[in-house]
This record gives structure tokens, C-alpha cells and sequence, in this order.
């Protein structure tokens, strides 16, 4: 039997049901300062951290624990009402949104000046390498040039040579790690924009012409004075937020012995092969936080699931389930699917070992009655349903943590049958 008709306890007086787009989506972010520093297609709207804060009332010294973090909305909206937080996050950009978001800078005013001086000698260098042949600038500056495959094929040449300035001016003038984390998540935040690249699906795909030109300087002083505002506005003195950079199927070894959460509130990959390293990648090299293709291949295996670069070829062999658990709450399913394709069918089970390993990690640093929310979208293949949240809550019954409510929140408009849920738990007493 699964989760869905076992609701041992009562279903929320407040209903998630029938939301708008801008209340669970990452569109929701774009109202709010700080949340639109960088913009995730897949991640979720403050005002659903919002509401799911308000629906438990948990009191000021509750700890919350965000164990796929993204960008930090999770953090962010808890600092906004005092509430202290732990996050954890494997892709490193998104840590370092995540990190950069929840700091508070204690002069923002002084960042609008070092801003006013990295962008002038910034331009000052641009004019100077602006007339180099295509070939003498790519060998002449390959150490700072992001070392991404193709980086022309990202960046017209005009529009590389300004980056490219951009991060020679930010080593010449050297400004403290603070203010120069911020200033690189402007830069960071306006890369796909001034790119090749379209963004008006959830994965990048490029232009069929490239754009000559952009308004790069422009678009980063404009990202800093916005930057600005909302730190002017936000409280400076912020409740205790750790933001933890490592692999949430294993929280034994990032969390310290002993600590314990009261609530959870999450959004984990869906299981839709979207995959963060690849729609990452522009801004992970150019803040060089990887150096080569090889570590952002590391990256996509070490992630939920994983179906891209190399992480494909290991789906290649055969997986097996990781419990009966796994394979009782998957209900058959794989095997249908792989009747269509061998690689969907490991891919479908690789993801929910993965999940199951996240919830026995997650379960000792639980406190007694804990809360837990997890917001999921379903999937299909082959026109073949996936009801991901029925099975997860279905993996988190198995290991004792009781299913309170699955609340299907919104129709998706990619694909008919597609929905995103928000699934209540609660730890035993």
C-alpha cells in the first residue's frame, strides 16, 4: 500500500494546492531582494519557504536544515525570520551563491566603489586588447580566458575579451575576499545574458546567430547597484546560517555528531535528467571553480541520479535496486520503462538508491516530531508516469518517518500529467 493512503496523521488546515506559478517557482524569486541575485530555473519560490514556515510555526529556536540547497532560498527566507539554518550543496556554484547570499556585507557602499574602479580599469584593459587577432588574444591570455570547451562558441570574441578584462582587473586590484565574492556573483549572474546561449527553456541551448556584442560593464554595474539596494535593506545582523559544500547522500560526514534539526525544507532534483553541472558550467569555469571537463564529469556522478557526461556511461551497466524498499516503492515501473530504453530504467533506479541513501543519512540528525517538507516534481517517460512523490514518501515511511500530506501544487505546462508536489513528513517521537 502506498504513502498516499496510509495518512496516519492529519492533512494541513492550510492548503497548498492550486498555487500560481510566481508561489513555487523560481519566478517567484525575481519579487525579492537578495532571492534575485541569481536566477536557478529549477528551484523554488521564497513565498513556498514562506508558507511552509508559517503553516508549522516553528519557534525561534527551531534549527533548519536545507540538504539540497541551490541558490539559498531556504537560508535566506529563515535569516529573513530569525530562524537559524544549516544547508548543503554539491554543486560548487550553487554553494557559492548559496554562501554569498546568506554573508552579510558590512559596507555595501564600499562595494559600489571598488565596482566603480574594477569596471574602469576593466574598459581601460578591454581597449587595449580589443583590436588583437582572434588567435593572438586566445594565446596570449589562455591563462585567464575560461578554460570551458568551445569558449567561443559561448562568447562571441568581443564579448570575451570583456570578461576576460573584467577578471584581469579583478586580480590587479586585488580587493578583499568579501567584496570580491560579491563582485563575482554580478559577473556570474549576467554570463548566459551577454552569452550565445537562449534561457528561455530550463536547459541552455545556443543561438543559431551569435550575438556580436554585449552590454557587458553595463550589465554588471547595474547587477552591483541592485546588489546594493537589497543588502541596504537587510538586516546585518543575521541569525546562525552554514552553508556546507559536500553530497547530501552522505550528511554523516558534513554535519557535525550530534547535531539535530527540527524541521527540513527541501527540493531535491526531480527525476528529469536535468543536470545542474551541465547548465553550470559557463559560470563554474569563469569563477574557476573548476579547472577541466573532467571535474564537471565527476560532478554530475556524484550527483541525484546523474544521466550526463560521464555519468551516462556508467548507467550503462546494469543497477540494481539498492533495498526491497527501493524496488517495492518503484512498484514495477522501471521495468516498464525499460522495455524503451536500458539506460532510463538505471537511470530511474539510480536515482531513488540515491534518494533512499539521502533519508538514511538524514534520519539520526531528525529531532523527535521533526517536520519535514520536500517539494518534487513527478516525471514521465514513454509516456510511462513517474509519481515521484508517492514514491518518496513511500522510501521515507519505509525508514520510519511518517507521511503527513502529498499536496499537488500545480499543474507543469511542459508536458501534459506533469505536477509538482510538496510532500509533509514528520520524525517519529
Amino acid at each position: 500500500m502506498s504513502a498516499t493512503q496510509q495518512l496516519r496523521l492529519p492533512i494541513p488546515p492550510i492548503s497548498f494546492q492550486g498555487r500560481d506559478i510566481r508561489s513555487v517557482t523560481f519566478k517567484g524569486g525575481f519579487d525579492y531582494p537578495i532571492h534575485r541575485w541569481f536566477r536557478l530555473t529549477p528551484s523554488f519560490s521564497p513565498d513556498l519557504v514562506r508558507d511552509i514556515l508559517g503553516h508549522w510555526g516553528l519557534g525561534p529556536d527551531a534549527r533548519v536544515l536545507e540538504p539540497f540547497c541551490g541558490v539559498g532560498t531556504t537560508p535566506v527566507v529563515c535569516q529573513e525570520h530569525g530562524l537559524r539554518s544549516w544547508a548543503v550543496e554539491l554543486n560548487p556554484l550553487l554553494h557559492f551563491v548559496a554562501r554569498v547570499k546568506t554573508t552579510p556585507l558590512h559596507d555595501p557602499i564600499r562595494l559600489a566603489a571598488l565596482t566603480s574602479e574594477l569596471v574602469a580599469h576593466a574598459q581601460s584593459i578591454f581597449r587595449a586588447i580589443e583590436g588583437l587577432p582572434l588567435e593572438t588574444f586566445l594565446t596570449r591570455y589562455r591563462e585567464t580566458i575560461p578554460r570551458i570547451r568551445d569558449v567561443t562558441k559561448w562568447w562571441s570574441p568581443v564579448v570575451l575579451k570583456k570578461l576576460t578584462a573584467i577578471r584581469i582587473a579583478l586580480a590587479d586590484v586585488g580587493p578583499p575576499p568579501e567584496l570580491a565574492d560579491v563582485f563575482g556573483l554580478a559577473v556570474a549572474s549576467i554570463l548566459i545574458e551577454v552569452s550565445n546561449a537562449l534561457h528561455n527553456h530550463p536547459s541552455l541551448s545556443f543561438s543559431k546567430a551569435a550575438r556580436r556584442d554585449a552590454p557587458v560593464f553595463e550589465r554588471v554595474t547595474e547587477q552591483v547597484e541592485m546588489f546594493v539596494r537589497d543588502l541596504q535593506g537587510f538586516a546585518l545582523a543575521r541569525p546562525e546560517t552554514v552553508i556546507l559544500r559536500g553530497n547530501s547522500k552522505r550528511l554523516g560526514q558534513l554535519l557535525p555528531a550530534g547535531s539535530g534539526f527540527d524541521a527540513v525544507i527541501t527540493s531535491p532534483p526531480y527525476p528529469n535528467r536535468y543536470s545542474y553541472a551541465r547548465e553550470t558550467r559557463p559560470q563554474m569555469f569563469y569563477l574557476g571553480l573548476v579547472s577541466s571537463g573532467k571535474e564537471v564529469g565527476e560532478l554530475e556522478i556524484e550527483a541525484i541520479g546523474g544521466t550526463w557526461g560521464k555519468a551516462t556511461s556508467v548507467l550503462s551497466a546494469p543497477v540494481s535496486y539498492g533495498s526491497p524498499q527501493v524496488e517495492q516503492a518503484l512498484r514495477g515501473i522501471p521495468d516498464q520503462i525499460g522495455q524503451h530504453s536500458h539506460l532510463m530504467r538505471n537511470y530511474i533506479i539510480k536515482f531513488f538508491n540515491d534518494m533512499e541513501q539521502h533519508i538514511e543519512s538524514l534520519r539520526p540528525f531528525l529531532r523527535p516530531r521533526a517536520r519535514l517538507a520536500y517539494v518534487i516534481g513527478n516525471s514521465q517517460f514513454y509516456n510511462i508516469p513517474l509519481p515521484s512523490d508517492e514514491i518518496l514518501a513511500d522510501l521515507f515511511e519505509a525508514n520510519g518517518i511518517q507521511t503527513v500530506s502529498i499536496e499537488r501544487m500545480r499543474r507543469r505546462n511542459s508536458k501534459s500529467g506533469l505536477y509538482e508536489a510538496v510532500i509533509f513528513l514528520q520524525a517519529p517521537a
